[in-house]
Parts: structure tokens; C-alpha cells; sequence
């Protein structure tokens, strides 16, 4: 395939990147959450509605997620790539806070 055809195509494939938050069962700190971007997120059923989500099997946030059984989803917009740079690298935690950002 021609090199221009085939940037212009994998240019039109839908991209995203998305915020997962999650816990330990039991949170009895700020290190018991945890949250990262993930880019790969599909829908995989309508009833019930559930979503798939690539997680690297190493990752911290997949260790708490089977732990927990819980996590949180959030989309975020194109104008948000800051935002997202942030939770690329080791988070700062303060209390309510994930590297400066409130959470509830």
C-alpha cells in the first residue's frame, strides 16, 4: 500500500483517550485510588451495558480493578491533552486530589 494512502487511512480510524479511575476494595488512603489514561475502550453490550477496556496485564490500574470490581470511565475532550499528559506518569497524590485535579 502507498505510504500516503495508508497514513490518510489510519487517520480516519476513530481515536480517544479516556481517564479510568479506580480503588482498593477497602480505600484507607489516597494510595488505595488510582487513576490513568487508556486509549482503547469499546462498547460490548447493550443489556446490560457493558464496555471493554484494554489494560496492560502488569498495570497497577488492571491489579485493583480485579480487586475492586469497579472503575470509572470518563471521555475526554480533545482540547483536554494536558489534562491527560498528567496521568501518563506517576501521579501526585494530595488529599482530593490526583496531580493538582479534585476528584470525588
Amino acid at each position: 500500500m502507498d505510504e500516503d494512502a495508508r497514513k490518510k487511512t489510519l487517520r480516519m480510524v476513530p481515536y480517544a483517550l479516556y481517564l479510568l479511575g479506580t480503588r482498593r476494595r477497602e480505600v484507607a488512603s489516597d494510595a488505595d485510588l488510582h487513576a490513568y489514561v487508556v486509549s482503547w475502550v469499546a462498547q460490548c453490550s447493550f443489556k446490560p451495558p457493558m464496555v471493554t477496556v484494554a489494560m496492560g496485564r502488569e498495570s497497577h490500574g488492571l491489579a485493583l480493578v480485579k480487586e475492586s470490581g469497579v472503575f470509572t470511565l470518563n471521555v475526554l475532550a480533545s482540547d483536554q491533552k494536558d489534562l491527560a499528559k498528567k496521568f501518563f506518569k506517576d501521579l501526585e497524590r494530595t488529599y482530593g486530589h490526583f496531580s493538582g485535579h479534585p476528584y470525588a
